[in-house]
């Protein structure tokens, strides 16, 4: 306990740099990368053109995490740990079965795939109601949820020691490192398609769950080290990069697609609006086969959170990139170590949450 209290102090004395999921800068890389799987000259691409560039924007995608520090609910909503149902492909799909199997733990397992399905919802409603700004809001926001949803330490109850912060947010605060990986991930942009964001969710989620093994296993042989880390997972990174992008792009066509195809503003006139309807296909780390079954049910009607208005084997091969690369010419602003920066008082929640989350955990 007492370790754990010291643990709990250093981390408020080093509140500026405490950040989560892929970190501020991955989270706001990935963002401002949104359109490139998307084709040149369609509706979708300018529509985000129009914003992905703007630091304001790329910004938002970090709110969620912002959520954390008021909003204890906000946790789960960024994970799934789907290696407690053994094998872990097996894991529940529809919410009461959650719940009837792991009962006061179905929460603490975490729950992106619902996640990501409800700011989908918000999405749809907010296009056909042709709410540009309020629509590519919800986009930014989507995207943490679905990122968070390809970190391969979000997908396995695996996480020894201080490996997710070290891999997420120390890793990419390296510029180098950071722009060598988005140079990498521009190799595994896939083929966009008609995606459930649910299901398509748990698939991801089932992908990187060896992946989130291997991340382990592999540190663990070369005692922490930060350049190993890197070495080691550099192309892996790139891969889930690209596949999230994959995805974002697929939910974005999509929930346009379900909507009604509206103009929106910034999409200019002779626009292609052209939505691929066929199964999505990532190239990093491919999805399984779709063979869900007919499920359903979400967390409670109350449990979408604040959204703010205004498997395939592990592999490891890949481009080799030998220059660091910049990642392109986007506006994505000083990295602060936190997203606006999260002030040290409202981290005490959070904190607390870190400490006493793992009592509320089990394993196996």
């Amino acid at each position: 306990m007492l370790m754990r209290l010291r643990t709990i102090v250093a981390l408020i004395l080093l509140a500026p740099a405490v950040s989560f999921g892929w970190g501020f800068d991955g989270h706001r890389r990935l963002a401002a990368y949104t359109h490139e799987v998307l084709p040149e000259g369609s509706c979708l691409r300018a529509w985000l053109e129009t914003v992905t560039h703007q630091f304001s924007w790329t910004d938002q995608s970090c709110d969620p995490d912002r959520w954390r520090s008021s909003d204890p609910d906000e946790w789960p909503r960024h994970y799934l740990d789907i290696d407690y149902a053994d094998p872990y492909w097996t894991y529940p799909r529809d919410w009461a079965a959650i719940q009837a199997q792991f009962k006061q733990y179905a929460d603490d397992n975490g729950r992106v795939p619902f996640r990501v399905e409800e700011v989908y919802r918000e999405l749809v409603a907010r296009m056909k109601a042709k709410d540009s700004s309020a629509a590519l809001v919800t986009v930014a926001h989507l995207s943490h949820y679905v990122t968070d949803a390809f970190s391969p330490m979000h997908d396995t109850k695996e996480q020894p020691g201080d490996l997710h912060i070290r891999y997420e947010s120390d890793m990419l605060a390296v510029e180098a490192h950071i722009n060598e990986i988005t140079d990498r991930m521009r190799a595994y942009y896939g083929a966009p398609g008609k995606v459930d964001p649910k299901n398509h969710t748990f698939d991801a989620v089932i992908a990187g769950n060896p992946v989130g093994r291997k991340i382990v296993s592999d540190d663990q042989n070369n005692g922490g080290s930060a350049s190993a880390l890197f070495e080691n997972t550099k192309d892996l990174t790139a891969r889930r990069w690209g596949d999230a992008e994959t995805m974002m792009a697929s939910l974005i066509g999509t929930a346009w697609l379900e909507a009604g195809k509206p103009m929106l503003q910034g999409m200019p006139a002779g626009c292609d609006a052209t939505v691929p309807d066929g199964e999505p296909v990532l190239k990093g780390f491919p999805l399984p086969p779709p063979t869900w079954k007919q499920d359903g049910g979400t967390p409670g009607a109350g449990d979408a959170g604040s959204t703010g208005d205004a498997g395939g084997a592990v592999a490891d091969g890949g481009m080799s990139l030998n220059d660091a690369g910049t990642g392109g010419e986007v506006d994505l602003a000083p990295s602060c170590g936190g997203c606006g920066g999260v002030p040290a008082a409202a981290l005490f929640p959070v904190l607390l949450g870190a400490m006493v989350l793992p009592r509320r955990r089990r394993h196996g």
